[in-house]
């Protein structure tokens, strides 16, 4: 009897035991749940989070655009009032020069009017004067007559001297005798020479140091350029100092020659085929 209750006993022993191994794996599946579940809220969280973040800045960014559309409202309507006022103003301007202009011109055909009536009124007392004064006219006749009797004088103007005829006569010889003098031929001038200096760097191989060079010597326009030998252009680069040695100025009178006539099309052209200034 002791060894059945015995083995009753482990083997609710071992029952308890694997009863107790199937809590502990749900307990650590339920535990992993709730760890996953709680990663998932705290994400959540954060989700929720920054979306309370956003839309505080969009109501920040809301808040201000319309806070400087109120201000732009405003201004706007402080101008139209301006503009308003402006118009105003200029009408009533306007008006008041029109009234001016109403006044002087009113003012003018007033004095017209009256000018008129004050010359009628002249022309019509003279009319009158005149009819009186044709009524009396017996002591007006005895004052002709006598005035009639008197000797008048009459005022005989000098005569003008005349001009004689021998100081004409040599004034013309004169003149006729006097040969014009000969006008000096005008020499021509090239106004490239004498003109202000060129731009020598148009000449392909010509920089601003070494067109400041030439014209410290002198070769300050394409004519002197022109003029010159290479082998001249050459001794002026080597005074000058040793590192202009490597320069070769063999095209640049032609160059200046053709810049000189103003053929700066053939230049391009010839220019595109050398190198550096040199013939290929």
């Amino acid at each position: 009897m002791a060894n059945d209750k015995l083995k009753a006993l482990e083997k609710e022993f071992k029952q308890a035991q694997k009863d107790c191994k199937k809590a502990r794996k749900e307990a650590d599946r339920l535990k992993a749940r709730y760890k996953k579940k709680k990663k998932k809220l705290k994400a959540l969280h954060k989700v929720k989070k920054a979306a309370k973040q956003l839309q505080e800045k969009q109501c920040a960014k809301c808040t201000k655009a319309k806070k400087a559309l109120e201000k732009l409202q405003e201004k706007s309507k402080e101008g139209s009032k301006k503009v308003t006022t402006k118009k105003v103003t200029s009408k009533t301007s306007a008006q008041k020069k029109k009234a001016k202009q109403k006044s002087i011109l009113t003012k003018a055909v007033k004095a017209k009017k009256t000018a008129m009536k004050n010359t009628k009124e002249k022309a019509a007392s003279k009319k009158t004067i005149k009819a009186t004064s044709a009524k009396v006219t017996t002591p007006k006749v005895t004052t002709v007559k006598k005035i009639a009797d008197k000797k008048v004088v009459a005022t005989t103007p000098k005569p003008t001297p005349t001009p004689t005829p021998t100081a004409t006569r040599r004034t013309t010889i004169k003149k006729t005798t006097s040969t014009p003098k000969p006008t000096p031929t005008p020499r021509r001038t090239t106004t490239r020479a004498t003109g202000k200096p060129d731009n020598l760097k148009l000449v392909e191989g010509i920089g601003p140091k070494i067109e400041q060079i030439l014209k410290d010597a002198g070769v300050d326009t394409f004519v002197k350029l022109s003029r010159r030998k290479p082998e001249s252009i050459k001794k002026i680069l080597l005074d000058a100092g040793p590192r202009y040695r490597m320069h070769n100025p063999e095209t640049w009178p032609e160059q200046a020659g053709m810049a000189a006539k103003g053929d700066m099309e053939g230049l391009k052209k010839w220019q595109d085929e050398l190198k550096g200034g040199r013939k290929v």
